[in-house]
């Protein structure tokens, strides 16, 4: 693959990412102080070390699609692509039920 379509793939999955974190963010502000005043274990990190967690753990999600993507195609690589999306999706449940649900169980 050429290295500018190479480049714009990558930024089409940076965008797709960030959108999904926006939509999040955005669709949680007013549960903040629900999540405020739940009994929080007292191993929870510091709410500081979230943000940079959350980040880095979109740029590996980033990455990784990306690199799946870039496989040349085989049943595997959509396999992969086919697990990938499963993944968000049940990351989006999960934040569904948990947030806007206010399920913690």
């Amino acid at each position: 693959m050429h290295s500018a379509k190479r480049t714009a793939t990558l930024v089409l999955f940076f965008a797709i990412m960030m959108l999904q974190g926006l939509v999040f963010f955005l669709t949680h502000l007013t549960i903040i102080a629900w999540y405020l005043n739940l009994e929080l274990p007292s191993w929870k990190p510091p709410g500081i070390e979230y943000g940079p967690v959350w980040v880095g753990m979109h740029l590996l999600l980033i990455l990784a699609g990306f690199l799946i993507w870039m496989l040349p195609s085989s049943r595997g690589r959509m396999l992969s692509l086919l697990f990938f999306i499963l993944q968000l999706a049940l990351t989006g449940v999960w934040s569904f039920v948990f947030f806007e649900l206010k399920s913690p169980l």
